[in-house]
C-alpha cells in the first residue's frame, strides 16, 4: 500500500531551509515523481540498481523513507549518526489510522521525525 505524495510533501515541508540539500528522490517511477515535483536545481531523480539505492539511503544524512522494508532497512543500517529519519508514524495503517504493525520503531535510536500517516 503506497503512501500518498501528501506524505512526501509533509516531509519535504520540515526540512529547515530544503533549498541548501542536494535531494536525491529514488524510485522505479521516476517520471511520474519528476512530474509531480517538477524541476527544482537541487532535485535529483534517479532509478539504480537496488544495490546502488541501497547505498544511497545507508550513506544519507537526512532520509524521508517510504513503508517498504527496502527503505526501513537502508535507514536501519545508515552509517550517519545523526542522521535525520522521516517515517509514517502507522507503516501500513495509515489508511485504517491506527499503528501498525506495533512497536516497528521502537528501541532504533533513530532521530526520528514520525509523520501522521
Amino acid at each position: 500500500m503506497s503512501l500518498p505524495m501528501s506524505y512526501y510533501e509533509d516531509c519535504l515541508s520540515k526540512i529547515n531551509d530544503l533549498s541548501q540539500y542536494y535531494i536525491m528522490v529514488l524510485s522505479d517511477d521516476t517520471e511520474f515523481v519528476r512530474s509531480y515535483f517538477g524541476s527544482r536545481n537541487n532535485f535529483h531523480y534517479e532509478k539504480n540498481l537496488e544495490i546502488i539505492d541501497f547505498q544511497i539511503i545507508k550513506n544519507a544524512d537526512c532520509l524521508i523513507i517510504a513503508n517498504s522494508s527496502f527503505s526501513w532497512w537502508g535507514a536501519f543500517l545508515n552509517e550517519k549518526k545523526n542522521a535525520e529519519v522521516f517515517a509514517p508514524k502507522k507503516w501500513l495503517g495509515f489508511k485504517v489510522t491506527q499503528e501498525f504493525p506495533l512497536g516497528i520503531y521502537d528501541g532504533l535510536g533513530w532521530n526520528m521525525v514520525h509523520i501522521n500517516y
